[in-house]
């Protein structure tokens, strides 16, 4: 973006007021629509990092082709290091005190960066900011709206999930980083763990605009590593709620339930996490095949619970 000088002159930005950050890995069906849509937004002072994960389906040359259209996009391509390894690669790599996310099955809203910009620019304490998402499916079909809590309402919604839309979320680059980036003990639940650390030193919030168009289909990361991703929830939860932190000694254990009694928590907070936790991926209670413990936790639950 360029800045009108004193007398007419023309000022380059140094560097951009907002990265955003677009992990790819076997995408080639989406990537283009995803990135075609940030490279469309109505504010334009930014840079996309878009990092090839390794993809072996075709993508890497899409992006080379896409990425010699626009200098605003900075590819990086190399082996496969998984979604964390390239997460945490983009903040390193950004220029810009503002971080957006982009998923590369997903679409981002043409105002999208300039409703989120004009709220950080003018609340200095919010560390990130999330909005809206409509559904589509796999040949973008739209399906229904989802609007996510707003002021007070994100603490009680921590406490069930994530209160953020993650391909949705801007934040601020230093408070990422000061967080540690993404912890790679929490995996399919690294944005959860996130937005916890970030709360214990600013505001997480949304805005009502839906921002994003998020793609549902069969190979989307909620739907195939559902039970991991609320096993990682569930952990993150349960630390934040003990005052501990994570370690690779703790989360070596096998057992959720095991986990929980190894944390100083009451019994009261355990039960309750657990039922959380159930509520958060209802269709596989009960399914011993799928998910032993998580059959287990739910007769615990009631038994106790009818047991007063």
């Amino acid at each position: 973006m360029s800045l009108p000088g004193a007398k007419g002159s023309v000022v380059s930005r140094v560097s951009p007021e907002i990265s955003v950050l677009l992990p790819v890995y076997n995408a080639a069906k989406f990537v283009e629509a995803a990135a075609l849509s940030v490279l469309a937004q109505s504010f334009s002072d930014f840079e996309l990092i878009i990092i090839d994960d390794g993809s072996t389906d075709g993508s890497g040359p899409l992006l080379q082709a896409l990425a010699a259209t626009d200098k605003r996009i900075r590819l990086v391509q190399r082996e496969n290091r998984g979604l964390i390894a390239t997460l945490n690669e983009g903040i390193a790599l950004a220029k810009a005190p503002l971080l957006a996310r982009m998923d590369a099955d997903d679409v981002s809203l043409p105002e999208r960066l300039a409703i989120q910009v004009s709220r950080m620019r003018v609340e200095p304490d919010l560390v990130a900011l999330g909005g809206g998402i409509q559904y589509m499916d796999a040949a973008g079909r739209l399906g229904r709206a989802v609007p996510y809590p707003s002021g007070k309402a994100v603490d009680e919604a921590l406490l069930w999930g994530a209160p953020l839309a993650h391909p949705a979320v801007m934040l601020r680059t230093h408070a990422v980083r000061e967080a540690g980036g993404y912890p790679a003990l929490f995996p399919h639940a690294e944005d959860y763990a996130l937005w916890l650390r970030l709360r214990e030193n600013g505001r997480i919030d949304n805005v009502p605009q839906t921002l994003l168009r998020y793609r549902l289909h069969g190979a989307s990361a909620s739907h195939v590593h559902a039970l991991t991703q609320r096993t990682s929830t569930l952990r993150a939860q349960a630390l934040w709620l003990a005052g501990e932190h994570a370690s690779p000694s703790i989360m070596q254990e096998t057992s959720n339930e095991a986990f929980l009694q190894s944390l100083p928590l009451t019994e009261a907070q355990r039960i309750d996490i657990m039922a959380r936790m159930l509520a958060l991926s209802p269709h596989l209670i009960g399914d011993a095949a799928t998910d032993q413990e998580t059959a287990q936790w739910l007769k615990i639950g009631l038994f106790r619970v009818f047991r007063g």
